[in-house]
C-alpha cells in the first residue's frame, strides 16, 4: 500500500511538472515580474464654489453614477455582479488630502489601443473618458493618455496615476 501511495506522488508531481514548462507559457511578463493592468482613472468632482460633490457630508453630493462600454456600437451598461464594485466604479477618500475621488473602471483590455467609456451621473449628463494604451507591454494593459469630454486631463509621466479634477 505504501508503494502504491509513493508510485502515485511521483505521478502526480510528474504531470504537474510537465505542464510547468518555460515553453508552456505565452508572456515572457511573468518571468519578468508578473502582468501589470492600469485601466482605471481617478477624477476629482467639484463645484464652481469648490465643495467635493462626492463627500458623504456634502448635501448636494452627487449620489448615483453609470458607467457604459461600448459593443458592437451600443452603449452597454458595465454591471458584473461578482467585482467587489460591480457598477465599474468606486467614491474613495483620498488617504493623505482631505477629499473624495471617483475611481472608474476604464474599458479596455490586452492589446486594445483606444477606448471610450461613458460616465453618466443621477442628472442625465453623460461624459466621455477616452484612454489611449501603451503599445508593445506584453500582457501587460498600461494607460498612456486619457481624455474627458477631449480634453487631455492626465498622461504617463504626469503623475503616477491618471487622476484629474473636473468642475460640474
Amino acid at each position: 500500500m505504501k508503494n502504491l501511495l509513493s508510485c502515485i506522488s511521483l505521478l502526480m508531481i510528474f504531470l504537474l511538472s510537465v505542464g510547468c514548462k518555460e515553453d508552456n507559457v505565452q508572456s515572457k511578463d511573468i518571468f519578468l515580474g508578473g502582468v501589470i493592468v492600469v485601466q482605471s482613472t481617478n477624477i476629482r468632482i467639484s463645484d464652481k464654489a469648490g465643495n467635493d460633490l462626492l463627500n458623504p457630508a456634502n448635501e448636494n453630493r452627487i449620489k448615483d453614477f453609470k458607467v457604459f462600454y461600448v459593443r458592437d456600437g451600443q452603449k452597454k451598461l458595465f454591471l458584473v455582479p461578482n467585482l467587489d464594485h460591480p457598477m465599474g466604479y468606486q467614491i474613495v477618500k483620498h488617504g493623505l488630502e482631505n477629499y473624495y475621488y471617483l475611481k472608474v473602471l476604464l474599458d479596455g483590455g490586452k492589446g486594445v489601443k483606444e477606448t471610450t467609456t461613458y460616465l453618466q451621473v443621477e442628472n442625465g449628463e453623460i461624459d466621455a473618458i477616452k484612454c489611449k494604451y501603451m503599445e508593445n507591454t506584453g500582457a501587460s494593459v498600461i494607460s498612456e493618455r486619457v481624455w474627458f469630454n477631449d480634453q487631455l486631463m492626465w498622461y504617463a509621466g504626469k503623475g503616477t496615476e491618471s487622476s484629474f479634477e473636473i468642475i460640474k
